[in-house]
């Protein structure tokens, strides 16, 4: 495969009987002051151009050749060179050199002037193919243009040779289709669009590659899951900003975000599929026990370690349609859409169980055991007797319920809450669980974790955790509280 500056060269055959198209693009933004007349200012430097043409394919190695291709460049993550189809220049007789020659005017000192960069291709039958990089134009008393290379060619160029443009280029789209009409005989039409601005760095010129962080704070531990939507693994720790991981491929995007310094929703919706990997199906059919924070980077496949983060918050609400789940993801200016204050007046515990106010430190409470069964929603652990140890009330009715139960670890792991709870014969406890936990068959004999919930109730904080002295509610307090005005004294004047 032949390469340019690092880059490989598409350097197939192509169909000229099937009539090659190209299409230009030019972005303009008006802007209107008053009842003025609008200016046009450009948003690109040149405008974009798109290629599309086919290729006759006769054999096998021909297939697989273009195959291989194309797989080496990762869809339109990379991009390549190709010689236009549209432009080549003809080279007039009687100078021969390795840096300059004489081409028919074709009026290209005005087209090109205003490109980023311009490279051409030089082939000749029988000689190798050569890549120039041009450095300046100029028209000549005799009605020709002077071409002149930035750097000298292996071998010199006279009018035997052919010369067209190089340009830089990428896929459309990451799809490739194709039509046989014989064993081992295929058309494949190829659509490409160059993109100017990459010239200057052909290295960096690279479509971005977003990275998925997800992250759950659960069981004295934080599972995370590493995603991207590149279509191979990736290896990153962003500059040294997290834990150097392994991004998996995975289906997963992401939409538009919008960054403001209001108060408003600057929110993020992800887009994947409901498969046992993906944390989001967690959320159904009932909301994960639990905040699932995601961070979304930017970098690029070349430098993977350097790069950006573009969003960071929690999953706020998982909609599935069909396999398809859509998750609108809340960035952490939307605490401020929360009351105060957070400790009110009731008969309830304002403070979470195992949390820094309760002082419950949770992994002495909570037990493991191995999975019998798992049917829908109900699950049977294996556990010691009692469960708990020094605790002979934890293989009672309802001693688990509103805990939850963990299984697996990094990408397979669960966590569900536990709504109901029961002992069985010997040392099993059926429980109730509000989701149902993903790929169950697999699951049978694996080692869960069990913790204990608590419904902030006085008596349950006195006799089942002996954390009454930290309790955070009001045993007075009415269960209706409301605040009244002082009813003023009737007064009467006594008139005569």
């Amino acid at each position: 495969m032949p390469t340019f500056l690092s880059r490989p060269v598409f350097d197939f055959p192509v169909n000229w009987a099937t009539t090659p198209r190209q299409s230009f693009s030019y972005e303009l933004r008006d802007r209107v002051l008053g009842m003025s007349a609008p200016v046009y200012e450009p948003l690109q430097l040149a405008p974009v151009r798109g290629f599309e043409f086919a290729l006759d394919l006769r054999s096998e190695d021909e297939i697989v050749a273009l195959d291989n291709f194309f797989s080496a460049l990762k869809g339109r993550l990379n991009g390549f060179w190709i010689a236009s189809p549209f432009l080549a220049l003809e080279i007039t007789p009687g100078l021969a050199s390795n840096f300059t020659f004489l081409i028919k005017d074709q009026n290209l000192r005005d087209v090109w002037t205003d490109h980023p960069d311009v490279y051409l291709e030089f082939r000749k039958p029988g000689q190798v193919t050569q890549y120039g990089k041009l450095g300046s134009i100029e028209v000549t008393l005799d009605g020709q243009e002077l071409i002149t290379l930035d750097a000298d060619l292996a071998s010199a160029v006279d009018d035997s040779w052919t010369v067209r443009q190089l340009v830089y280029v990428r896929l459309v789209e990451d799809g490739e289709k194709a039509r046989y009409w014989a064993d081992n005989r295929a058309q494949r039409k190829v659509r490409v669009i160059e993109l100017p601005a990459e010239y200057a760095a052909l290295e960096t010129g690279q479509q971005p590659v977003f990275l998925y962080r997800f992250s759950l704070a659960a069981g004295g531990s934080t599972q995370t899951w590493t995603m991207t939507s590149l279509n191979e693994d990736i290896v990153s720790d962003m500059g040294g900003a997290i834990t150097s991981s392994t991004f998996t491929s995975r289906p997963i995007t992401h939409g538009a975000h919008r960054q403001s310094m209001k108060n408003v929703d600057d929110g993020l919706e992800l887009t994947s599929w409901r498969e046992p990997w993906n944390p989001l199906a967690q959320f159904l059919p009932f909301t994960l026990p639990g905040h699932l924070w995601v961070a979304v980077f930017e970098t690029t496949y070349a430098a993977p370690n350097v790069g950006q983060i573009i969003f960071q918050g929690r999953v706020k609400s998982v909609k599935p349609q069909g396999k398809l789940l859509t998750a609108r993801c809340q960035a952490f200016g939307g605490i401020f859409e929360k009351k105060f204050p957070r400790f009110l007046l009731q008969p309830r515990c304002n403070y979470p169980v195992f949390s820094a106010p309760c002082g419950l430190v949770e992994s002495r409470w909570r037990i493991n055991g191995q999975i019998t069964s798992v049917v829908g929603r109900k699950v049977v652990l294996t556990v010691s007797a009692p469960p708990l140890a020094g605790e002979t009330a934890s293989g009672t009715f309802g001693y688990w319920a509103l805990g939850w139960l963990s299984v697996g670890s990094g990408a397979t792991y669960q966590r569900v809450a536990v709504t109901q709870s029961a002992a069985l014969t010997g040392t099993s406890l059926e429980l109730r669980t509000k989701t149902p936990l993903l790929n169950p068959d697999a699951l049978v004999g694996a080692i869960a974790t069990l913790a204990p919930g608590c419904d902030g109730a006085d008596a349950t904080c006195r006799d089942k955790f002996y954390n009454f002295q930290r309790w955070g509610g009001h045993v007075q307090a009415p269960q209706n509280p409301s605040v009244r005005a002082a009813a003023q004294p009737a007064v009467n004047g006594n008139k005569k």
